[in-house]
């Protein structure tokens, strides 16, 4: 192999590198929300980002932050931790934060007379 055609090739690339690293040409996460979807789930600033519920232990992460009932973050005091919801109490006023929308059950009732 040659050293020019090796130099010509890292030169290239040398140049490419600032274009490469331009976050518009990066692809996107597909697994992970996009920013409107995590906008809905943040009620009065707090975004509920996980929970651990265990027999030993509950855990929330708020903005960030590790909680346990009985912790504080902001003026408001965390009440309950749920899988899917926690509760706080902020300044009287109960806040429910929840990891995915609530959905509704629907029933749908089958008569005889349906077709698939």
């Amino acid at each position: 192999m040659k050293v020019a055609p090796v130099i010509s090739i890292f030169t290239a690339l040398a140049a490419l590198a600032p274009a490469l690293a331009d976050e518009s040409l990066s692809f996107a996460d597909p697994t992970r929300p996009s920013a409107e979807e995590g906008a809905s789930y943040s009620v009065g600033g707090f975004v509920l980002q996980s929970t651990l519920v265990s027999p030993t232990r509950k855990l929330a992460i708020i903005n960030g932050r590790a909680l346990r009932v009985g912790a504080t973050i902001g003026q408001a005091v965390v009440i309950d931790i749920k899988p899917y919801e926690v509760i706080l109490n902020n300044a009287g006023q109960e806040i429910h934060l929840r990891l995915l929308p609530k959905l509704e059950k629907e029933r749908k009732v089958i008569t005889g007379n349906d077709t698939p």
